[in-house]
């Protein structure tokens, strides 16, 4: 039912798009990827293929206890992300 709806709403192959294929075109680019440990959409196992393709740039933020999206929620997700989009302090 995922897989119909996604290709309805998006008009795309949800199935023909691999995110660990793409990354490889960015290895030397920084690349945040954040996962909820309780996350029931996508299973951790999908964070961890992407990073290890991701090269030595890429970050994992593995939010304790979040389900799917709900790291958003956390009180630490702006400071997290501004950081990462603030880059190294010069």
């Amino acid at each position: 039912m995922l897989r119909f709806w996604g290709a309805v709403l998006t008009l795309a192959d949800v199935e023909a798009h691999q995110p660990e294929d793409v990354v490889v075109k960015l290895a030397d680019k920084p690349l945040l990827l954040i996962h909820g440990t309780a996350d029931r959409t996508i299973p951790l196992r999908e964070t961890e293929r992407v990073k290890a393709k991701a090269g030595a740039a890429a970050q994992v933020w593995l939010v304790e206890g979040a389900d799917h999206i709900e790291a958003m929620a956390r009180e630490e997700y702006g400071d997290r992300v501004g950081a990462f989009l603030r880059g190294p302090a010069m």
